[in-house]
């Protein structure tokens, strides 16, 4: 025998396996799926905001302890040449280098809501005026400890990021 008869034979007694419909709405559970599906992929993805320790009692803690440092240390964060605008980038003095990169921007936040231009404090940001001198010195110490604390309590405490970079493109739903 030769093998075409064989391959009609085999053809025409095997019957395609089909399904339909038999009862209205049979298949709604896979097209409810296929619909969730669709809606999932034609939407941007819900990409988490960014964890942070720095919670808004952090930014008050360094801000009270910036509210207490010298002057001196104030001016660090104004631009040299121009000493009525803020610096826009970290001085090379006055901190350990290693202090600049982990503090700069908390720092930065701090003493630009405690004056409206460098050297010129905001009335409303009057924390410790008044205490005497020796409860200012105390005051400061004590705010050194807490600020030093709370600060590497948000180093310690920093959630962990995803290492994808999808989460920081600006382009994600394109």
């Amino acid at each position: 025998m030769n093998y075409f008869s064989i391959g009609v034979l085999i053809a025409f007694t095997t019957t395609a396996a089909r399904g339909g419909n038999v009862h209205n709405g049979q298949n709604a559970e896979v097209f409810a799926a296929l619909c969730d599906l669709a809606r999932l992929l034609q939407n941007a993805p819900d990409v988490p905001a960014a964890l942070t320790a720095k919670t808004a009692e952090y930014k008050e803690i360094i801000k009270r302890n910036m509210s207490v440092a010298d002057d001196t240390w104030k001016q660090l964060f104004a631009e040299s040449t121009t000493p009525t605008k803020w610096a826009a980038k970290k001085p090379k003095e006055g901190a350990a280098q290693a202090d600049w990169d982990k503090m700069w921007d908390d720092w930065s936040e701090a003493i630009k809501s405690l004056e409206d231009t460098p050297g010129k404090p905001k009335a409303t940001e009057k924390h410790y005026s008044q205490l005497s001198p020796a409860q200012l010195r105390a005051a400061k110490a004590e705010l050194a400890v807490i600020s030093d604390t709370a600060a590497e309590l948000a180093t310690l405490a920093q959630a962990q990021e995803p290492l994808s970079t999808l989460i920081k493109s600006t382009n994600i739903a394109t």
